[in-house]
């Protein structure tokens, strides 16, 4: 976790981190009531790809997320590892872009549910 202020937001948790020229935490996932993993996620050629990167040029670099991998060979992607499908193209070639949100601990929660001792 990253605090990006002047001051030292918990003395008791952050330390200065001149890496990222930032006060920082490590905090433990057993301390966390959610873990969430954000991507952004467009459509490129009506394909469903994430964003991993943007550059200041206005390049931006795709990761097709489809199932039909052969539609991304088709439309000039790359494979880079078993499958696993990349692509650079221009900012302006895309139109909608939306936030995709995945609870990491989603699956622990739901079996914590069920753990609960039952009476006999």
């Amino acid at each position: 976790m990253l605090y990006p202020g002047e001051t030292n937001p918990d003395v008791r948790v952050f330390f200065w981190s001149a890496e990222r020229a930032a006060w920082a935490a490590q905090v433990s996932v057993s301390d966390c009531e959610r873990l969430d993993e954000i991507t952004v996620e467009t459509d490129y050629e009506g394909l469903p790809c994430e964003i991993v990167a943007i550059e200041p040029d206005g390049r931006v670099g795709l990761c097709y997320i489809g199932a039909e991998k052969a539609l991304a060979q088709k439309y000039g992607f790359t494979q880079t590892d078993a499958g696993s499908w990349a692509k650079t193209v221009s900012i302006y070639d895309l139109d909608t872009y939306r936030e995709a949100r995945y609870d990491l601990l989603f699956q622990q929660n739901v079996r914590s549910l069920y753990d609960v001792a039952t009476p006999q």
